[in-house]
């Protein structure tokens, strides 16, 4: 997993394309500042596709609750991804 922040920038999949390729999942913080910050989703989005096509995107405001659902429930499936490889070996 990788976090970004819309305070940081979007130029970031681009310039750190290794964080993306290595990622299953980008998470961008601080959503809630959008309409406040020059940051595309759709950019950030679209650079980490190019990087890494299966990586997953997922906006975060903790202010607002927005994506803390989705990103707990990934979390919690990787949890339990890891768990089901441990009990196999």
């Amino acid at each position: 997993m990788t976090l970004i922040s819309t305070t940081e920038g979007d130029d970031k999949p681009k310039k750190y394309p290794k964080m993306i390729l290595t990622s299953d999942l980008l998470v961008v913080s601080k959503s809630d500042l959008l309409p406040y910050l020059p940051f595309s989703v759709e950019a950030v989005e679209k650079d980490a596709r190019e990087v890494n096509p299966d990586i997953d995107v997922l906006p975060l405001s903790c202010l607002k609750g927005q994506g803390l659902e989705g990103w707990l429930d990934w979390i919690d499936s990787k949890v339990h991804e890891k768990r089901s490889v441990a009990l196999t070996e």
